[in-house]
């Protein structure tokens, strides 16, 4: 042994310096190459599993010390449960360059690679993880210090070749959700890693150049590549994903959602750069450019129905600046997507099923507004929006009882640029249809900071029948038909501004009245050709409401309700019992504080057009039943408003069942406050046959011919009505007794006859009053009291009314005579022509007439008469010869007369007139005795003593007052039939039966229908 040391140290220096380095580079082999992979492999697996609280298995360790190669075989460290596995690889291989380290002074490595490594991430509970025990015990061996140590001003020079992950696999698992994703594929290519290289962007450039491929088990692709820099931190990076299955991951997040994304696929591509320069005033910097985000056959269901489908979603060429705080998209755009909304009292379930839910559980205290400095706000524009031929099927029940289904289909949405600051306006073009047929359009200009719109707006061939579940529960009407269409410009803002100008028409309305089963109303078209509508204003103009073939039909049944007042349905109120008094009464006081801020719109209606429009009119209230139409009904209405300056002008005409005309002319305004009104109404020639229900149940007849003529003037102002009518009927003839109870005790008859004329005429004027305020007012019962009053005039004064026919102020109902005579005088001749005249225009009248006398004064006529009589035939000459003023005070005191005098008181009261002339005597001289009698005066005074003694002594029999009256009324008859050629059969003379009482010498009239 000293022999070999001494012949080594012997030996020449450069043999003993190679000897030395064999002899090192030998050990060296040795304890790397041998000693330290058995023993790094005894003590490595024990000393993860003691730290990582894992059990931790190495296959094999071996270092190459020829070639610096150290691999490490089957590493697997597992989880709590040793049959499973927490991470582990196939293969690490490492080979290192010692000598081109040493060269270089720096860290170079030939290639680190990692074959078919498996990672199994799980999380346990909401918070824990099976990794969490490795980051506690991290934390708890991290030095605070040295995190705080500042950067190292020189980096250190690591150079490697290549770096490669070949086959690596990731499970991530949920035990929360019971959900679980693999990726099988995972593989990285890292070539010419270089810690101190910079970033260049030329062809020839191989530096930091990666590419990190990531396939999962439903064939996504995720990729990763670009460069690296370290120093300063710059990190390239172009992803591509493609066919990533969102649906296959919502099962991490479905436990937050009601609804569930059952497909979907996510593409992306984009180039990011990351820049971090502590160093800098911005230490942080990225750009996103050229990137493009697409999802695709997107369906998310609910309760196995699809609540959203969505052929495609796309965000096209998004770009952003950090450093400017600008994001930049191209465009966006999604087409043919269906979404399913049903929305109903407590709100729309597509929004709660899209909300977490857990949503309410967040902490509103963490959401306090910060108070420190606000940094600048990121600009986020988006060029364009095209959303194309989406469908929403709509269920709707907040309005409604039922769900009403709303079909909005091929909705287009397309904008112009859209900034995030609100800075420029917005440019829109929207069009969609409704229920297949609507079509729903708009074009304009939303002003995002002012909130303000401004568009052309169209909704086209709206059909009214789907607004059927709205009315039905207010009205008893049914819309059978009927196309609604507006097109016009819109303005509006978030103030009190909503102008609208434009047309709008219905076309085929046709509402039914269920309550009859029949047509209430209906046009073929109704159009505005011009509408103004201001909110602010709160005014709406009108040119032009056009009305063509409009109908309407009002019905009044038997209990007289008519069908409008039964339209509407009463509303159920159900009033809790232990309901809050004061929030009913807050509440109350809502209403009349919104009724009193509210204002009436002023309307103005510049003209209102009826063209070829009809009515009709029943009442089932009458036995038999009345039914009545007017059509053809043609004309306008002027200056219609509710401005109380404004009157507006009607001029329509008509005909009554096809031929009868019936023209409204006059001025109105019905939409005043008290509605204001100056109107003449025309009707020629109605057929009074249809009204036969009327008359047979208010008059007591029905009539079998007739027409009636009605010029009628109605004014109404301050809610008074007053009334001038003109009415006309013509050849009224009255059938048969109706026999209704609700029939007026006036003699009708009698009425017709007084009224009609020679001709067949009734002309009148009926003027009517009537005060709208008050609760009994009736239109129908203000007309049918006018003509009442008149009817009750005829009736109770024929003659009077006869009188004011022919334009006579005398009354025509008697006839006088002198006491005791039955002869007409000039006078009452006269009178009796006058009476005729009226009889001869009112041919239906007939007269009773009835002689009566006054028994007082006609007897003492009578008397008279009787002795003048006696006197003629006692003087033996003509009655006619008899002084024509013979009484007792003018007696002749001589001649035949005298004579018949003294003979007549001597026969019939066996008196002696000479006594009667001593007792004169007597009486006078004892009353004048110094003043003698003269004869004259004597035989005057004789004659009238005489005269009236005899006189009286005459009694008049009630036969003999009879005989006169029975003569007068006879007298009467015999002038007109024979004088003013009545006909002897409308002239009748009643018996006269004379009492005491009678005081008039004179012949009463009556009137009767013939």
């Amino acid at each position: 042994m000293a022999s070999s040391l001494k012949k080594f140290s012997s030996s020449p220096l450069l043999k003993r310096i190679l000897i030395s380095l064999f002899i090192v580079y030998g050990l060296f082999c040795f304890i790397f190459g041998i000693i330290m992979p058995f023993i790094a492999k005894q003590h490595l697996a024990p000393l993860v599993s003691d730290k990582l609280g894992r059990e931790t298995q190495i296959e094999s360790i071996h270092f190459n010390p020829f070639t610096f190669e150290l691999s490490v075989e089957h590493l697997i460290v597992s989880e709590s449960k040793p049959t499973q596995t927490f991470i582990g690889f196939e293969q690490l291989y490492i080979n290192i360059s010692p000598l081109e380290s040493l060269a270089n002074l720096a860290i170079i490595f030939e290639e680190v690679s990692i074959t078919k490594p498996t990672i199994n991430i799980e999380r346990l509970t909401t918070d824990s993880y099976n990794y969490s025990n490795i980051i506690a015990l991290f934390q708890s061996v991290s030095d605070p210090e040295a995190q705080n140590e500042e950067s190292i001003d020189k980096p250190i020079e690591i150079r490697i070749t290549k770096i490669a992950i070949e086959q690596g696999a990731i499970s991530i698992k949920d035990a929360v959700s019971n959900s679980q994703v693999v990726y099988p594929q995972i593989n990285l290519a890292f070539d010419h890693f270089d810690s101190i290289a910079k970033i260049k962007h030329q062809a020839t450039s191989i530096h930091n150049q990666y590419d990190l491929t990531l396939t999962d088990e439903y064939s996504s692709k995720l990729q990763l590549f670009g460069q690296l820099q370290l120093f300063p931190f710059v990190l390239e990076v172009n992803v591509a994903l493609s066919e990533f299955n969102i649906a296959k991951y919502w099962q991490f997040v479905d436990e937050h959602f009601d609804i569930q994304l059952t497909q979907g696929k996510l593409n992306i591509n984009s180039k990011i750069i990351l820049n971090i320069d502590p160093k800098q005033d911005t230490p942080v910097k990225f750009t996103l450019t050229d990137t493009d985000i697409n999802i695709n056959s997107i369906i998310a269901s609910h309760a196995n129905e699809e609540k959203i489908v969505i052929d495609a979603i796309n965000l096209n060429d998004i770009q952003v600046d950090s450093a400017t705080q600008l994001v930049n998209i191209d465009s966006f755009q999604t087409k043919s997507g269906k979404v399913a909304l049903n929305i109903s009292p407590t709100g729309a379930d597509l929004m709660k099923l899209l909300m977490p839910k857990n949503l309410t559980d967040i902490d509103n205290t963490n959401l306090e507004p910060s108070i420190e400095k606000a940094s600048p706000s990121w600009i986020i524009n988006l060029n364009a929006v095209d959303i194309a031929n989406y469908d929403i099927n709509l269920g709707e029940s907040v309005a409604s009882d039922q769900v009403v289904l709303w079909q909005i289909g091929q909705i287009n949405i397309k904008t112009s640029q859209i900034k995030s600051d609100l800075s420029i306006p917005l440019d829109y073009q929207f069009s969609a249809k409704i229920n297949q047929k609507s079509e729903l359009g708009s074009v304009g200009v939303f002003n995002l900071v002012d909130q303000t719109l401004n568009a052309d707006f169209s909704y086209q061939n709206v059909s009214l029948t789907s607004l059927q579940p709205y009315v039905e529960k207010f009205i008893n009407i049914t819309i059978e038909d009927g196309t609604f269409n507006t097109t016009g410009r819109l303005s509006l803002d978030t103030e009190k501004q909503l102008n609208y100008s434009g047309q709008a028409w219905i076309d085929n309305l046709d509402i039914k009245d269920n309550l009859h089963q029949k047509t209430l109303v209906s046009w073929h078209k109704m159009s505005i050709n011009q509408l103004e509508f201001d909110r602010q204003q709160s005014k709406i103009d009108i040119d032009e409401i056009l009305f063509e073939q409009l109908y309407s039909r009002i019905i009044i049944a038997k209990d007289r309700s008519t069908n409008i007042s039964n339209l509407l349905k009463k509303p159920t109120v159900t009033l809790q019992a232990d309901s809050n008094d004061k929030e009913i009464e807050q509440n109350q006081q809502q209403v009349e504080l919104a009724q009193e801020n509210s204002i009436s719109p002023q309307i103005a209606i510049k003209h209102m057009t009826l063209k070829d429009s009809s009515a009709f009119f029943a009442d089932n209230s009458l036995t038999p039943n009345f039914a009545s139409g007017i059509e053809l009904l043609n004309g306008r209405i002027n200056q219609l408003s509710n401005n109380p300056q404004t009157i507006a002008s009607v001029n329509l005409a008509g005909k009554i069942d096809k031929y009868a005309p019936v023209i409204l002319k006059g001025e109105i305004n019905p939409l005043l406050e008290n509605p204001y009104l100056d109107l003449n109404l025309i009707f020629k020639n109605v057929e009074l046959t249809s009204v036969n229900p009327y008359s047979g149940t208010y008059a007591g007849y029905y009539i079998d011919k007739g027409q009636i003529s009605l010029d009628l003037n109605y004014q109404l102002k301050n809610n008074v009505l007053v009334g001038s009518n003109h009415v006309v009927i013509n050849q009224l003839q009255l059938g048969k007794p109706s026999n209704s109870d609700l029939a007026t005790s006036l003699p009708i008859t009698l009425a017709v006859a007084l009224l009609q004329d020679r001709h067949g005429v009734i002309d009148l004027g009926v003027d009517v009053k009537g005060d709208l305020s008050s609760p009994s007012f009736s239109f129908g019962s203000v007309i049918w009291g006018a003509l009442g009053n008149i009817i009750t005039k005829a009736v109770t004064a024929p003659f009077s009314l006869l009188a004011n026919l022919i334009g006579s102020d005398e009354p025509l109902n008697k006839v006088s005579f002198d006491y005791g005579n039955a002869e007409l005088s000039n006078t009452q001749t006269k009178h009796l022509m006058t009476l005729a005249d009226a009889l001869l225009d009112r041919p239906l009248l007939i007269v009773n007439v009835k002689g009566e006398v006054d028994a007082i004064n006609d007897s003492q006529a009578l008397a008279k008469q009787a002795l003048h009589l006696k006197l003629a035939n006692t003087a033996q000459i003509p009655i006619d010869q008899l002084p024509a003023d013979l009484s007792a005070s003018q007696f002749p005191l001589s001649g035949p007369i005298t004579e018949a005098l003294y003979t007549l008181f001597e026969q019939e009261l066996a008196q002696d007139s000479m006594a009667i002339k001593q007792s004169i005597i007597d009486e006078y001289e004892a009353q004048y005795p110094d003043t003698p009698l003269l004869e004259n005066d004597l035989n005057t005074r004789l004659h009238i003593v005489l005269y009236n003694t005899i006189k009286s002594a005459h009694v008049v029999a009630p036969s003999e007052l009879g005989k006169l009256a029975q003569l007068r009324a006879k007298t009467v008859k015999s002038f007109l039939v024979e004088q003013a050629n009545i006909e002897a059969t409308r002239v009748y003379v009643m018996e006269s039966r004379i009492n005491s009482k009678q005081k008039l010498a004179e012949v009463q009239l009556e009137l009767q229908a013939n």
